[in-house]
């Protein structure tokens, strides 16, 4: 395929020389021969003809060919690109909002400082799920990317998220309608509501976030595509 343009283009050059070479004089003068007549020049002349003909059609069918291959490869690009922005494979910009989740403290009668209740994984869900419902078209926790396989629970005193043990604060991160995802967070009994009276929580608008790429693997082991009949 690779070679295949230049070598047809070299042959039907070659192959048009010939019929110029062979092509007989103005002036009707012919190389002598006593095995080569003028008639079997004229025959020669016309074949080397229709090899350039048929060598022009391929030509043709390989460029519309060779066209048509770009248009489906550009193509097929386009969509490994937009399969590679969904599976978060990528890193992304775009404006979207940041919210800022600590414990919020007291101290108690011996001056201690204590959080007046731990962020349970259960929380964390739920600011993913209301981002995610309100358009959110990429997400963050201090760093991590979530997707579809991400995983955010409570292991002992951490809640891991992506395989990694995190803990307050929390960064998290979201591309998507500014607008509209920091108003889906500040609904009367929604997520601010129920937060604030344990957690130090602030929602900022953001022009141009950069969400990172997933860092983990994907890989299926036991999974395979069902067989189309």
């Amino acid at each position: 395929m690779k070679y295949g343009r230049p070598l047809l283009i070299v042959t039907a050059s070659l192959l048009i020389g010939f019929a110029l070479a062979l092509t007989p004089a103005k002036g009707g003068e012919v190389a002598t021969n006593e095995n080569q007549t003028l008639s079997q020049l004229l025959d020669e002349n016309r074949t080397l003809g229709d090899q350039v003909s048929q060598l022009q059609e391929k030509l043709d069918e390989y460029e519309k060919t060779s066209a048509a291959s770009d248009t489906v490869a550009a193509e097929l690009a386009e969509e490994l690109a937009a399969a590679r922005m969904e599976a978060g494979l990528v890193p992304l910009t775009g404006p979207g909002i940041r919210i800022e989740l600590d414990a919020r403290y007291v101290s108690d009668a011996e001056g201690s400082r204590q959080a007046v209740r731990a962020l349970s994984d259960g929380e964390l869900l739920r600011i993913i799920n209301e981002l995610n419902a309100s358009g959110a078209e990429a997400i963050a926790i201090n760093g991590e990317r979530i997707v579809a396989t991400s995983e955010i629970r409570t292991a002992g005193s951490y809640i891991n998220i992506n395989r990694r043990a995190t803990n307050v604060p929390y960064t998290i991160e979201a591309v998507g309608n500014p607008e509209t995802l920091s108003a889906s967070l500040m609904l009367l009994g929604g997520i601010k509501d129920t937060f604030e009276p344990f957690y130090e929580l602030k929602i900022t608008q953001v022009d141009g976030l950069e969400i990172p790429a997933y860092s983990g693997t994907l890989a299926f082991y036991y999974a395979q595509p069902v067989a189309t009949p």
